[in-house]
Formats: structure tokens, C-alpha cells, sequence
């Protein structure tokens, strides 16, 4: 059975915003009201969000299904990968000043974290 590995950033590197995705309430504004901000929609969006920062920061490894998939996912979204990367760059930023201040409370929170727990948890996935 393949183990999870930990990602090799430390703590202050890992892009906290990032975790604050179409899935928290918080999120869903940011990318709501940046998508406009960029002539994008929404749903577009959210699709060049996963597959250009969240895939990589949770470290997908490349394979014939995931690149077929990623493929498949933003051409439905009506989008080609290079346009998704493109909208990515335009838009990252400014999720990223967006979301500053929700990010710096989950990084709090994050801290506040005994490294027993984390830790524990860890050896839970392996």
C-alpha cells in the first residue's frame, strides 16, 4: 500500500490561501469576485484553480489518466490547458491578496496545532 508522504515545505511556505477554496464560504466569494475581476467565469475559475495550485501543491503525480482527466475537465469548462495556466496567473494573485487576512487566521489556527497531534496523524495515514 502507497503511504502519504508530508509535503517538503515548511509551515511558512505552504500557500494557506490555497486552502480556501470553492469549498469554504470564504473562498467561494474570493473566486466569485475575482473571476469577474478577470473576465472569467466562475466555473473556470475554479478548474485552472485546481488543476494549476491545488494539484500541485497537494503533490499529484503526473499519469496518462490524470493528464487525460485534466484535459478532459477544462476543455468542459472551455478551456485549453495552456489558457487555464494563463488565466491562473492573472487571477493567483489576486486570490492570494484576496484571501490574505483569511489565511493569516488559518495559519494561526494551523500554529496553534500541537506537533504530537500532527504527528500522531500522520502515522494514522501510513
Amino acid at each position: 500500500m502507497r503511504t502519504i508522504e508530508p509535503a517538503d515545505a515548511p509551515s511558512e511556505e505552504f500557500p494557506y490561501w490555497a486552502a480556501l477554496d470553492k469549498h469554504t464560504p470564504e473562498g467561494k466569494v474570493a473566486l466569485a469576485e475575482i473571476a469577474k475581476q478577470v473576465n472569467s467565469s466562475y466555473r473556470q475559475l475554479i478548474w485552472a484553480s485546481f488543476y494549476c495550485e491545488s494539484a500541485r501543491v497537494n503533490r499529484i503525480l503526473s499519469s496518462p489518466w490524470w493528464d487525460a482527466e485534466r484535459i478532459w475537465r477544462l476543455r468542459r469548462a472551455g478551456l485549453l490547458l495552456d489558457a487555464a495556466e494563463e488565466l491562473w496567473l492573472r487571477a493567483r494573485p489576486l486570490i492570494c491578496q484576496r484571501l490574505e487576512a483569511e489565511a493569516a487566521s488559518l495559519r494561526k489556527l494551523m500554529d496553534a496545532v500541537p506537533s504530537s497531534y500532527a504527528t500522531s496523524a500522520q502515522k494514522e495515514l501510513t
